[in-house]
């Protein structure tokens, strides 16, 4: 990751922010929290749109702004000049401007989300280098199973053409709605404080860097759901060694619908991977210097896939040990 997170397994600001969000203590405001998430992330064109809406205080006496000023501009306290005159931007703007470059790939000048590869056409994607793919995609769905298997409920599919000006404006209700309970009755009435969710596990977030390919892997076990997400080196640190690339993989989304069973693996990632090698120019003190990139490419929809137990997944009420 680079000098300021030297660390394999971490959990970052952001995530940090997520697991508190999630985590309120009178349960009807921690219900409400995730719901409206949940909808949200069905009807909004950016991840970014569905953010919780929370105070920047901490992060500013903390420094975190200070800093994502610095990855954005290059300076803690950037210029006047375009781009989109970033003087006038509020912390909370600053903030989304950051996932969405960092994380997710945006255009920095003109902030408009990457277009999903058909070949190897880049080495990076966002910080990601020696990646390319839908994060922006595999992020939203993540998210939501998370939530799912939070409140018990049975997975839906993300309908991505719904995901534009015109299908923001489905209510959250209207999402709500699509979510059907037993009795015939929704997570509207949930929402409405009617009648209690299945069930209101936590959900924690962690974080995993570097990794070869953008994914995330959704588990839960002892009624605690946790989303890990895995993301190649950052910070123009990318792999150069063959010898631990991937191989070719094409993933099959299980469509998962109610994790019923105790224990569960999920592995949210787009349906393709693809490995190729690419030669890179990098400065040195005698100049430049040639090296081999491994340049690994997600491709095709944002799919679910089930880890069954022989592929190191989880049983459905695990294994118990027994003196």
């Amino acid at each position: 990751m680079g000098d300021n997170m030297p660390y394999v397994h971490e959990k970052g600001p952001f995530w940090s922010i997520y697991d508190s969000y999630f985590s309120d203590p009178t349960a009807p405001n921690r219900v409400r929290r995730k719901l409206e998430t949940l909808a949200d992330l069905h009807r909004l064109p950016k991840f970014t749109d569905a953010n919780p809406e929370l105070s920047m205080q901490s992060f500013a006496s903390s420094g975190v702004i200070t800093g994502i000023k610095h990855d954005l501009y290059g300076v803690a306290n950037p210029p006047t000049d375009p781009p989109l005159n970033p003087q006038n931007l509020d912390d909370r703007q600053l903030w989304n401007r950051h996932v969405n470059i960092h994380w997710l790939g945006y255009d920095e000048t003109t902030l408009q989300p990457p277009t999903s590869p058909t070949a190897p056409s880049s080495t990076s994607c966002g910080w990601w280098s020696g990646w390319n793919g839908n994060a922006e995609g595999i992020v939203r769905t993540a998210v939501i199973r998370a939530i799912e298997v939070s409140l018990g409920v049975a997975s839906r599919a993300i309908d991505p053409t719904l995901l534009n000006q015109q299908g923001s404006q489905r209510t959250r209700l209207e999402v709500l709605d699509e979510y059907v309970l037993p009795g015939r009755s929704t997570l509207r009435q949930v929402y409405a404080g009617t009648m209690d969710p299945p069930r209101d596990w936590p959900i924690e977030f962690v974080w995993v860097c570097p990794a070869i390919h953008f994914e995330a892997a959704v588990s839960w076990q002892n009624g605690t759901v946790r989303t890990t997400w895995h993301t190649p080196g950052a910070d123009h640190h990318p792999l150069t060694d063959v010898s631990v690339a991937t191989v070719p993989l094409t993933c099959r989304s299980t469509s998962p619908a109610k994790p019923d069973p105790t224990e569960g693996l999920w592995m949210i990632s787009q349906a393709k991977r693809t490995m190729s090698q690419m030669k890179s120019c990098s400065p040195c003190s005698g100049g430049t210097m040639q090296q081999s990139i491994v340049l690994n490419t997600s491709l095709g929809e944002v799919v679910t896939t089930k880890i069954e137990p022989p592929q190191g997944g989880a049983y459905d009420y695990g294994y118990r040990y027994e003196e």
